[in-house]
């Protein structure tokens, strides 16, 4: 991997989970740029505030860690994190209940995570029509 396109300006280890993921999964979304991955506690700590169970807390998509075993990339991003799919109904839910009660701040930006999980929603119901049982939400901090 160290060969691998932008390992001289960046981490291997970020083109590699790239690959696997954009590759073999579709529909990403760009969720814009977020210069300290630290705010997003600071949303969590206002949605449970407001009722939203911590288990559908944003640290709890965005920091879980990678679907598979992967090596410690150190310093490196990206931060990752996974979500069931079939519970993204739930989580919509959960943070469209508590909007109106949010400082605007985290508000603006459970909106813009509600976007794609909305998206989630709708494509998972269309999934189990189809026949499948399983499917995962991949987040990615870059």
């Amino acid at each position: 991997m160290a060969g691998s396109p932008g390992a001289d300006m960046e981490p291997g280890y970020r083109y590699a989970f790239q690959a696997l993921v954009a590759e073999n999964f579709s529909d990403p979304y760009d969720l814009g740029h977020w210069r300290r991955p630290s705010w997003f506690h600071t949303v969590d700590d206002e949605l449970v505030r407001c009722g939203v169970p911590s288990d559908l807390a944003p640290a709890a998509l965005l920091f879980t860690g990678p679907p598979v075993p992967l090596p410690h990339p150190g310093d490196a991003h990206p931060s990752m994190g996974t979500f069931p799919a079939p519970r993204a109904a739930e989580l919509v839910e959960a943070y469209e209940a508590v909007l109106d009660r949010l400082d605007p701040e985290v508000r603006e930006t459970t909106e813009v995570l509600l976007e794609p999980l909305r998206d989630a929603a709708e494509q998972w119901e269309w999934t189990k029509e189809a026949g499948r049982t399983e499917d995962t939400l991949f987040f990615w901090l870059g």
